[in-house]
């Protein structure tokens, strides 16, 4: 079968224009009926729609896990929790202040403020971080902190066991059988940490933490995975601070590991130190010799800080040994008013400290926490 194509002047003689026009003005006006329809229709139809899903209205409450989380998430891109804004240097509370700290926050009948306290706290990646409360510049320090009064003519020692946490029968016990004016210090890598410090809160002990910073003796004598550490970043530092101070709340400042050496060196001490200083948290120190670089950040930032006078139970077990450092304790608060000593949570330790406790009164000195012997009362 053959095939053949059409002339060229045949189509051309075929072709109207006039009916091609007709028939593309036809398409048009169809396509613009389409277009109305949909446009008149669509809102209507839309909300048809709508009517036959079902809906419910939810009102969500979130936790403070949830918070966090949703606190963090425009911080994704960075490792390192999010920098604080810089604030002013922390000032004494005015005495409309401390009148607000007596009256407005919920104690228990120890005299202890209960946690949380609102406004001390901001949500961060790693969690609740402590902060100056805005209204009246009240800080973790003063607002848990154990009451005391500072007694007329009497020395006054302030007691600190050190590292609890690690041990749940030594943390137990000093919990339950030290006394109230003994103050307890945890490690910040406790299992159970809220546990152990609100505990310890409840019987009426005032808490402390136990800040990781590299010591004389590292990496020999480790202080643990978040170490700070000499030479390394700030933002990997300040990483690692954030970490412990999320750990728990109620805690009112930091003890540094045994034989510190990191306040020596100023560049790297400065960003850690300024961090927590203007946070509303105190720091006692027990390097062999205290920077004074250090002591002098403190003073500039009106920030707590004191010094251990007497390590009782460092390299010894011995109950003679312990007592003669007790000795020496009570000879400097006779000396200066007050003083500092840190013991550790050992058998021997306990029963010295107890033994030596029952002698205060006759000797004209008073227990004191250790808030209260680095800070005017």
């Amino acid at each position: 079968m053959n095939f053949t194509l059409p002339a060229r002047d045949d189509i051309i003689n075929a072709f109207s224009l006039r009916q091609f026009l007709f028939g593309l003005g036809g398409v048009g006006v169809l396509l613009l009926l389409v277009i109305g329809w949909i446009a008149l229709s669509g809102t209507q139809a839309d909300r048809i729609y709508a009517q036959l899903l079902p809906s419910q209205t939810l009102l969500i409450s979130m936790n403070a896990a949830q918070t966090t989380q949703a606190a963090a998430t425009p911080a994704r891109a960075s490792v390192n929790p999010p920098t604080r804004p810089k604030t002013t240097p922390l000032t004494n509370l005015s005495s409309t202040s401390k009148a607000l700290i007596d009256n407005d926050l919920p104690r228990y009948s120890n005299g202890l403020a209960k946690t949380p306290v609102d406004g001390l706290v901001e949500p961060v990646a790693n969690g609740l971080l402590p902060i100056v409360r805005r209204q009246d510049k009240l800080t973790s320090f003063e607002a848990y902190k154990r009451p005391f009064t500072m007694p007329m003519g009497k020395a006054v020692i302030s007691l600190v066991i050190e590292d609890l946490g690690l041990s749940d029968v030594a943390t137990e016990s000093a919990i339950r059988t030290m006394p109230e004016n003994v103050t307890l210090s945890f490690s910040p890598y406790s299992y159970g940490l809220d546990k152990w410090v609100g505990d310890a809160r409840e019987n009426g002990h005032e808490v402390w933490l136990t800040l990781p910073l590299e010591t004389s003796e590292y990496p020999q004598q480790d202080p643990g995975p978040h170490t700070i550490l000499i030479g390394h970043s700030a933002r990997e530092n300040l990483s690692k601070l954030r970490w412990v101070m999320s750990r728990t709340q109620g805690y009112v400042g930091f003890i540094p590991s045994y034989r510190q050496i990191f306040t020596t060196a100023s560049n790297d001490m400065r960003p850690v130190f300024g961090d927590f200083y203007q946070r509303g948290l105190g720091y006692v120190d027990n390097a062999v010799r205290s920077s004074s670089a250090l002591q002098s950040m403190a003073s500039g930032m009106s920030a707590p800080f004191g010094v251990v006078d007497v390590w009782l139970d460092r390299d010894t077990q011995s109950s003679a040994d312990i007592q003669a450092r007790f000795d020496a304790l009570e000879n400097i608060a006779k000396q200066r008013g007050k003083a500092i000593g840190l013991l550790r949570a050992f058998p021997v330790s306990y029963q010295e400290t107890l033994k030596w406790i029952e002698t205060l009164e006759s000797k004209n000195i008073v227990l004191a926490p250790l808030s209260a012997t680095i800070t005017e009362q």
